[in-house]
Parts: structure tokens; C-alpha cells; sequence
């Protein structure tokens, strides 16, 4: 992964960038493994800044500004992050190409697919059965946390992507639902 010459700020920020999508994919910096994505965004900064080697600049504005953008990169879906989860989606026929027994097991099945995809599903767990034969809620999601990570912390909501979760029952007579899903 090597990184561009210059110290402009958008060398700097596509750096950052570059540095925050190998430890996304790695877990690793390099050879360090920094324990959360906050600390891997501003281990990123650090080498960044140290790359530029530019003396001209105001360095504690910059940083902090950078280090904001670092961190908005952490509230964002990567294209091939949507893509996978997409495949994810298809493959349990959450596509409207599966039968569930109830909207609550296309839900239950919604939140496996997103948490093996590293993701956690906002607010609600289940569908209440007043709510239809026909549905459709929007959910929001956020990046599942670590292991080592403070437990009664939240990880960092999706800003760029909501779940649309939309069902509808066959027959009124028989338990079959279609369930479609996707990340918008």
C-alpha cells in the first residue's frame, strides 16, 4: 500500500483513507494492530503527517481537522462492503426470493447477516404482529464492535446507508411471508 508524495491536504486525507481501508480489511497498520477504529484512524493521521514532511503548515488545526475526516470514513459503507452484504442477502433469500414463516424470522435472519458482515442493526429486534401481513420499516446500522472493545460503548453508526426490510405475506391462510432486504 504505499502512499502518495506531497503534503497537500487531500494527499493527506487519500493517505488516511488509504491507511484506514488496509486496517479494515487487515486489521493491521502496517505491523500494528491498533485495538479499536478510532485509534486506527489517528495512528493513520500520524503517518500521514509524518509522510508529508511539511514543516509550513498549522499543525494542530490540521490534525484535528484530519482526524475528523479520518473518522467520517469509519461512518461510511464501502462499495465492496454493500456488495457483500448484498451476495449475503441473496444467499438467504432475503432477496424476496426465500419463504419465511413470519417477518420476525426474516428480521432474525436480517441481524445474522449483518453481524457476520461485521455490522450491528440498530433499535428493534422483532416485528410486532400488528403490524401486518404487508410491511416495511427502514432500520439504521452501525459497525459491530470489537472483542477488546469497551462493551458498553456503541459502535460507529453507518451514515451513508439505512436497512429497508420490507415483507409480505402469501396467503391468509398459510404462514408464508417474502422478505426483501437490501442496504440502501
Amino acid at each position: 500500500m504505499p502512499l502518495k508524495k506531497g503534503s497537500s491536504k487531500k494527499v493527506i486525507s487519500k493517505n488516511i483513507g488509504e491507511l484506514v481501508n488496509a486496517y479494515k480489511k487487515t486489521g493491521k497498520i502496517g505491523n500494528t494492530k491498533p485495538k479499536s477504529k478510532k485509534k486506527a484512524a489517528q495512528i493513520a493521521s500520524a503517518i500521514a503527517y509524518s509522510k508529508a514532511k511539511n514543516e509550513s503548515f498549522d499543525f494542530a488545526s490540521t490534525v484535528f481537522a484530519l482526524l475528523t475526516e479520518s473518522e467520517e470514513l469509519l461512518n461510511k459503507i464501502s462499495k465492496p462492503e454493500k456488495n457483500k452484504i448484498t451476495k449475503d442477502l441473496a444467499i438467504a433469500g432475503l432477496d424476496g426470493n426465500g419463504r419465511f414463516s413470519s417477518a420476525t424470522k426474516g428480521l432474525q435472519k436480517t441481524h445474522e447477516v449483518f453481524y457476520n458482515n461485521g455490522f450491528v442493526i440498530d433499535a428493534t429486534d422483532r416485528i410486532h404482529s400488528s403490524a401486518g401481513d404487508d410491511g416495511h420499516i427502514t432500520l439504521r446500522y452501525r459497525r459491530k464492535l470489537k472483542e477488546d472493545e469497551d462493551k458498553f460503548s456503541e459502535g460507529v453508526e453507518i451514515k451513508n446507508s439505512l436497512v429497508s426490510f420490507s415483507w409480505h405475506k402469501f396467503n391468509k391462510d398459510a404462514d408464508v411471508f417474502e422478505i426483501c432486504v437490501y442496504a440502501s
